[in-house]
């Protein structure tokens, strides 16, 4: 678990229980469609005690959400962190964890969710040291959930169970879900659109400058607050906060059944959520009408 604090991210093969989940999986979804009940009972009577069992975890597993993905995802394919650290911690020790049904690629830029590695490095440096991993099918993946990674898209299959917000113990889970603040950007329909599009460029075309472009914006978080298309809470509303932004439409577990891949199943309520804010689109109309009044004032001044 070193590596996992150090790096950001390990892998481990579930080489014992592979079969069993592969069986499990043919028993909640079906041609595009998840069963999610039958997906829930599964993560917490086969996902978590398996996961316990390999990384010697004596403690419950606790998450927030959960998403099952088959090559349709939204905000994926491009960098961005799962939770945004607003705190004055270096790492927050709250996860993602993934599981790959299908051999896939993931590109992650390792010690990227450390506060230390960010202030030492600028977003080229940063970009520049992304790693290119193959993930073969029957591998868990564990993330710090503010890494800065992506999903790579395969041209068939890409079946990948996600599970949001995990915390390895009650302690951690206690401290860390407080400071939690959702924001269901799926609801801007502006954002929504405007993610798709850029989704479905680089997933035709890896390399696009777009994608560098995209990160300069990550590494500085300001992909939120651009002019009409900004969904950000204010700085004083994110104070010691963990901020996830919400692109894909969600459900509660409690009133879904079968339903379509790609879609966030919640299974805590305690958890805050909050549509888009307003702050900086108000800001971008606000500076411009300041700037006229005070050049304005001057040009009055300079007549008398």
């Amino acid at each position: 678990m070193d590596k996992l604090r150090n790096d950001g991210y390990i892998l481990i093969e579930n080489v014992k229980y592979k079969k069993n989940f592969n069986d499990s999986l043919h028993s909640f979804y079906n041609n595009n469609i998840t069963d999610y009940k039958k997906l829930k009972y599964f993560i917490d009577n086969q996902y978590c005690p398996v996961l316990n069992k390999i990384i010697q975890n004596n403690h419950k597993i606790y998450y927030n959400r959960f998403k099952f993905n088959n090559n349709n995802a939204t905000n994926s394919s491009i960098f961005h962190s799962d939770l945004y650290n607003h705190t004055n911690e270096n790492i927050i020790n709250i996860y993602s964890c993934l599981y790959y049904f299908d051999d896939a690629y993931l590109e992650i830029i390792p010690r990227s969710h450390r506060k230390d590695f960010l202030m030492k490095n600028n977003f080229n440096s940063s970009y520049n040291y992304k790693k290119k991993i193959y993930i073969q099918k029957g591998t868990f993946v564990i993330l710090h959930s503010n890494i800065h990674h992506r999903i790579l898209n395969n041209i068939n299959n890409n079946r990948i169970l996600q599970i949001y917000d995990v915390s390895f113990n009650e302690k951690d889970y206690k401290y860390y879900i407080p400071k939690i603040i959702v924001i269901k950007t799926y609801n801007s329909f502006l954002l929504k659109n405007i993610l798709t599009f850029t989704n479905y460029v680089i997933k035709n075309n890896n390399e696009s400058y777009i994608l560098y472009v995209h990160y300069f914006l990550v590494y500085y978080d300001i992909q939120y607050k651009l002019g009409i298309f900004s969904s950000d809470l204010s700085p004083l509303h994110k104070k010691d906060k963990l901020i996830s932004y919400e692109s894909d439409r969600r459900l509660n577990i409690s009133k879904c059944n079968l339903d379509e891949t790609n879609i966030n199943i919640i299974c805590n309520d305690e958890i805050k959520s909050c549509n888009p804010g307003n702050f900086y689109f108000l800001c971008s109309l606000i500076n411009p009408i300041i700037s006229l009044l005070l050049f304005y004032y001057v040009y009055k001044k300079a007549k008398k």
